[in-house]
């Protein structure tokens, strides 16, 4: 019985020993991966930030070495003598991320090595709303992009999809309609039998995401990315924790057909095109106002009656979609998302001095520094969580 309880006793030690030394490699890896790969991480660096000791994180970056996960960095000078310090950076070309957004009008797709640097980038337009061609389509920008980007199908490890509709957990959208089922893919029938790790996720979620890794949220927990192009949609944050509820509905606003002075989803997008076509049936032919969102802020800086008269509709709109989601959520900071965000500035220093006539809390504007490539940048971070959360779990199982 004591020789029995001795060899057990081992075995649990055994495997005790090798899960240790699993989460330590994720710990080391976790470091190198977020570390600048054109310089990479020093073995001073590795022992400080891990709290390892000197020969663990040599013996770990090794193995990750012959695992072909991280690479020998270039060694920078150092001020003092001795042996030359080692450095270790990220295999960034071990494999690749695809994202992927997916809209109503358009599809965009980008790859990544596993810094995060984009390789290429595609834009198309729908020509044609059936499922199929759709699909087709999707499919095409991906192929494009990757032969843009250089590499082979089978480099690319991990793909996210963001959609304009609510994604339930299973990446299925679980509500009826219209709308949300037009823009609902199947990632299988898109990728038809491509063996990559693939998610499906809300496009104004990714935008989220997005917003917590440039800078424009870094300061807080709690705040909402707001898609304001073609639709208005809203990626919400709350003491760090993007909120998606039961099914993925959480951020979908279709309550705005219900407040007064709003009464559609609509984005700021729409709305432009629509407002400025409507101004033109006024106007000469030879001084047409471009009915892209762009060109009408930036007539309406230039000084065109009409084009300040759609910018402060525009205003008011915003105003009331900020104010009822300042009133509902009481973020800190409320960042205008999409297509138009590059040039919203005035509009944005407009809608802030009305939002107090609908909302009794304070709230933040900000225009995102990711113009259209939010819901991209979202994606390809999900994407690469993916790839990382793989390879880590290889290391302690």
């Amino acid at each position: 019985m004591k020789t029995e309880m001795s060899v057990t006793s081992r075995r649990g030690a055994v495997r005790s020993q090798r899960a240790v030394r699993g989460l330590n490699s994720r710990l080391v890896l976790e470091q190198i991966w977020r570390s600048d790969p054109r310089i990479g991480l020093s073995t001073n660096d590795l022992v400080e930030t891990t709290g390892l000791t000197r020969a663990t994180v040599l013996l770990i970056c090794d193995e990750l070495i012959d695992d072909g996960l991280i690479v020998p960095a270039t060694s920078r000078p150092e001020t003092t003598t001795g042996r030359p310090v080692r450095r270790f950076a990220l295999n960034a070309h071990r494999a690749y991320a695809a994202g992927v957004d997916v809209g109503y009008r358009s599809v965009s797709c980008a790859v990544a090595d596993l810094s995060g640097h984009w390789l290429a980038t595609t834009r198309r337009e729908f020509s044609d709303q059936s499922h199929e061609s759709r699909t087709a389509l999707v499919r095409t920008a991906i192929d494009q992009t990757i032969e843009q980007a250089g590499i082979r199908h089978d480099a690319v490890e991990s793909a996210c999809f963001g959609v304009a509709a609510p994604i339930a957990a299973d990446g299925h959208i679980s509500f009826d309609n219209p709308f949300w089922k037009t823009v609902q893919l199947d990632p299988k029938e898109v990728l038809d039998g491509v063996d990559w790790s693939v998610s499906v996720h809300n496009d104004a979620n990714l935008a989220a995401i997005a917003e917590r890794d440039t800078g424009v949220a870094e300061s807080t927990d709690n705040y909402i990315a707001l898609l304001a192009g073609e639709r208005f949609g809203a990626g919400i944050v709350s003491a760090g924790q993007l909120l998606t509820g039961s099914a993925g509905g959480a951020g979908e606003m279709a309550y705005l057909t219900q407040v007064i002075g709003v009464g559609e989803r609509k984005g700021i997008g729409a709305l432009a095109r629509e407002w400025a076509a409507q101004a033109n049936e006024a106007r000469s032919s030879q001084n047409v106002l471009p009915t892209d969102a762009h060109a009408v802020l930036a007539a309406a800086t230039a000084g065109d009656t009409d084009a300040i008269t759609i910018v402060e509709r525009l205003a008011d709109r915003l105003a009331r979609v900020t104010g009822t989601l300042a009133s509902l959520l009481n973020p800190d900071i409320i960042i205008i998302s999409g297509t138009t965000s590059h040039q919203s500035e005035p509009l944005l220093r407009r809608t802030a001095t009305l939002i107090p006539q609908f909302s009794p809390l304070r709230v933040e504007l900000a225009a995102s520094a990711l113009g259209p490539q939010a819901v991209l940048t979202g994606a390809i971070r999900v994407a690469l969580d993916t790839i990382f959360d793989r390879q880590s779990a290889n290391l302690t199982s």
